[in-house]
């Protein structure tokens, strides 16, 4: 089979596509754009019925949260012009997504060349609703700078000092203030329950009710606030007082929103508010996982083999390769507010997506 074949030569065949692609396209790659997904593979798969040269099917952590489903994970890198997958690689199970970065920066700096580039990773784009608010009620951001030092597990390590930017978002903010704020009305709902029902049949004993307090305040998320006594009352029967402490909430409120960004660029290439900008990119490659299981229809994977699989994904991260220049090109000969048919499926009128 084709896939049998290539499996063996993935890297080779990723390199040979990649790099000749950013000059014969013109494709800038100042700044290039890296993040993981997992895709599901059904089927029976050991350790053992695996080829030992190829990223492992097993379980891990699915941002779908289908935690009963192996999977494989692929790395994909796009660049900020046009959304161009340059790279891609396919990973374990398994794998963490945070020890796949150091690899992913050496194979881009050996696609790009003796170009710089910046490479942006794990981020949420600002939701495309912002544009149509009005300008008072638009997300908003605040930025602060400081330098941060990062140490290696080994002493031998030789520190390293980055810029540190602290962003604040008033929609994340928001966000996480309404999470909050519905943790504890569901947690004072439970508490009053169980305020009613202590001393009753399931709650006889003090032991009982602060065991079911010990549940409350974990399934909502509210064990750091909560302050709570069970005590006897005159007949022996328990009685429970709680309360939510307001200095906790009011410090937890006080650093809602905000986040740090680390990076390696000097200050005279990027300031703080370019570098947010930067950061915010990261839609970019989103939307290419977005067209990676969408259109050409990647997960889940039926394929009985980890080699296979490796090969499929590789194959699919080709075509898109040719998918997205097909849009680029398309975008680059049409007006700017010129739209056309017969580019996707349905046949209906747009313009291509500048990613």
């Amino acid at each position: 089979m084709l896939l049998d074949a290539g499996a063996p030569h993935l890297e080779h065949i990723a390199g040979r596509v990649g790099a000749p692609a950013i000059g014969e396209f013109g494709i800038d790659v100042a700044r290039l754009h890296w993040d993981m997904t997992g895709m599901s593979v059904h089927g029976a798969f050991s350790v053992e019925s695996q080829g030992e040269d190829f990223p492992v099917i097993g379980y891990g952590y699915p941002k779908d949260r289908r935690f009963d489903l192996k999977q494989v994970q692929a790395g994909l890198a796009v660049s900020a012009d046009g959304g161009i997958p340059l790279r891609a690689r396919v990973f374990g199970g398994g794998a963490a997504e945070v020890s796949q970065v150091a690899g992913a920066m050496k194979d881009l700096r050996a696609m790009a060349g003796k170009r710089d580039f910046l490479m942006v990773a794990d981020s949420k784009l600002v939701p495309d609703r912002e544009a149509g608010r009005p300008a008072e009620l638009r997300e908003t951001y605040r930025v602060l700078e400081d330098t941060h030092t990062l140490t290696g597990p080994r002493k031998s390590d030789p520190p390293l000092t980055v810029r540190r930017i602290l962003v604040h978002s008033t929609a994340n903010a928001a966000g996480r203030q309404a999470a909050r704020d519905k943790r504890l009305a569901k947690a004072t709902e439970d508490l009053n329950k169980l305020t009613a029902a202590a001393g009753g049949r399931h709650y006889k004993t003090r032991e009982k009710t602060a065991t079911r307090i010990g549940v409350i305040a974990a399934k909502r998320r509210v064990t750091s606030c909560l302050r709570w006594t069970v005590t006897d009352n005159e007949d022996g029967t328990p009685v429970l007082a709680w309360h939510f402490d307001t200095g906790v909430l009011k410090a937890e409120a006080a650093v809602e929103g905000w986040y740090a960004l680390l990076t390696s660029m000097p200050a005279d290439r990027a300031d703080a508010g370019q570098a947010l900008i930067h950061y915010k990119g990261q839609g970019t490659v989103e939307r290419r996982y977005h067209d990676f299981k969408g259109p050409l229809a990647v997960t889940p994977v039926f394929v009985q083999h980890n080699r296979r699989v490796a090969a499929l994904i590789q194959v699919i991260c080709l075509a898109l390769l040719v998918f997205c220049l097909v849009e680029r090109q398309v975008r680059r000969a049409l007006g700017p507010e010129q739209t056309m048919s017969g580019l996707y499926p349905d046949n209906r009128r747009v313009r291509p997506p500048a990613a």
